[in-house]
């Protein structure tokens, strides 16, 4: 490897150390300005990265090659990420709120100045990949610092002074030191399913005590956090972790012990609630999951217990021969497949049939993809094609829809509480079919690589999770640059010419 190899190599390792784990910690001013903050922290980081690798290019003499090198081997998944860019472009160029369209202004920051970085670190991941293992721990690390804040603030304590001077209305829609429920609910999709995976993959024992650790802290912030949506994402992340059939029998005999850390996390940070809410503390209020879990608290016990007895049970069956073996033969493997894609068929149909959806369906987000679509078809062709532009919905609506947002729901919408929706808005059919393409491409190759090559599920499982989930909430500056770089780094790892070398490192 030549020195200019070695510097894009580092610089590229360093980048997505620093985003992972500076980007969701960081926060200024209580983080009530969180979007802003957390973009201009993404944005910065991605600059110097930039400015880094331009120079190695710059510098390099065999400049002609390696430019070439980046373009060789695409296939689907890195044709729909280019085509998603210039949808992007053209929809931000056409846009009537350009800058908003650029920085995602006032609304979610989630505009072309992201998607370009999206772009840009695909590439450069693509061709300059490393073993990204490590890179994954730390992020799941980071997540269970972030849940131990969330923890905190849910049983009202303030360590690092978070909440100084702010009122209690206020503490109770932010979460951790993520930003509401609904980013936070995105954060535990990815970490949650990932560190259940490391959890179940790992064969040192005191490394899985800690990421069962992890677990309990990151499931009892699930409960801090309020949301359902994240529970969407941890069953999605087990689904495909299962049906891509590369779990061995020692894999699956730990899916319930990781499960019972996350039902212990649960129970305890709801029995330390019902006590503090005994003793007058303002605990927030509980609704949906969340609301059941703490009105049935001893049913968090009874699960964990159940868990633990299933878990010790297995502990007696004796070992295969070839513990390191899938589990699923090649008909197991289709079996799995099949049922896997049947239930995502079946989701899809009743969700179709159903539309559109009781206005109060989902804390209102019924109303909003009525909203939506119906506003969506009344558009002209080119504005179907393209959208109205990347982040611009919160002017738009307010002009369009003011008096009925707030009739209904009391609040004026910035996006439509559904990233593919909220796509196929704003960029148009040509965007949403990128975005979609690119994912699901994505997946697909995640997927059949599973079978033989379990590094493929260190992106697998989070991707999944993540875009699962993403039906029903929404892209923002915090996590979904997160869902992106793991993205980057997937395609890395799908590269022929890398798979080899990773696992022989491994």
């Amino acid at each position: 490897m030549s020195s200019i190899e070695k510097l894009r190599y580092n610089a590229t390792w360093y980048y997505m150390a620093l985003v992972f784990a500076v980007l969701p910690l960081f926060f200024v001013n209580m983080y009530f300005n969180i979007s802003q903050e957390k973009w201009l922290c993404f944005i910065l980081c991605t600059i110097v990265y930039f400015f880094i690798m331009a120079l190695s290019y710059i510098f390099d003499e065999n400049v002609q090659d390696s430019l070439k090198a980046i373009g060789k081997n695409w296939g689907v998944t890195e044709y729909a990420m280019l085509a998603f860019f210039v949808v992007t472009v053209i929809s931000t160029l056409f846009s009537s709120d350009k800058y908003a369209s650029l920085t995602g202004n006032e609304a979610r920051y989630n505009g072309l100045a992201n998607i370009f970085a999206y772009f840009f670190v695909f590439i450069m991941v693509r061709k300059h990949y490393f073993n990204a293992r490590s890179i994954v721990i730390l992020l799941t690390t980071i997540g269970a610092l972030v849940s131990t804040t969330a923890v905190c603030q849910y049983l009202t304590w303030d360590p690092i002074g978070m909440y100084k001077g702010v009122t209690v209305q206020s503490v109770h829609r932010m979460i951790s030191t993520i930003g509401n429920r609904n980013i936070y609910a995105s954060f535990l999709s990815i970490i949650l399913p990932l560190t259940i995976y490391l959890y179940i993959s790992c064969d040192d024992l005191k490394k899985r005590i800690v990421y069962g650790i992890f677990l309990a802290i990151g499931f009892a912030g699930g409960i801090a956090g309020n949301s359902d949506s994240f529970y969407i994402g941890v069953a999605a992340g087990l689904s495909i972790m299962i049906a891509a059939g590369g779990l061995t029998s020692n894999n699956f005999k730990r899916i319930p012990q990781a499960l019972a850390w996350g039902c212990l996390g649960d129970y305890l940070i709801l029995m330390a609630a019902h006590i503090l809410r005994d003793k007058g503390a303002d605990i927030r209020p509980s609704q949906g999951i969340t609301a059941y879990f703490t009105d049935n608290t001893t049913h968090m016990l009874i699960i964990f217990l159940i868990l633990a007895a299933i878990s010790a049970i297995l502990a007696f069956i004796p070992k295969s021969k070839n513990p390191e073996d899938p589990l699923l033969g090649k008909k197991g493997r289709l079996t799995a497949t099949i049922i896997f894609l049947s239930v995502i068929c079946c989701i899809v149909f009743w969700a179709l049939v159903s539309f559109p959806f009781p206005d109060a369906f989902g804390s209102y987000r019924g109303f909003i993809w009525r909203l939506a679509l119906e506003d969506f078809t009344k558009l002209s062709f080119f504005k179907q094609l393209f959208g109205y532009g990347p982040e611009t919905l919160l002017n738009v609506y307010n002009s369009k829809y003011h008096d009925e947002m707030v009739g209904v729901t009391g609040v004026i919408y910035d996006n439509v509480h559904s990233e593919p929706l909220e796509y196929l808005v704003t960029t148009g059919i040509l965007g949403f079919l990128a975005y979609m393409i690119l994912v699901i491409s994505l997946v697909y190759r995640l997927y059949k690589t599973a079978k033989s090559d379990k590094g493929a599920y260190l992106y697998l499982v989070p991707v999944f999770a993540y875009f699962a989930q993403s039906f029903v909430n929404i892209a923002q500056s915090a996590t979904t640059p997160i869902y992106f770089l793991l993205i980057a780094l997937a395609i890395g790892h799908l590269q022929p010419d890398k798979v080899k070398n990773l696992n022989a490192e491994e």
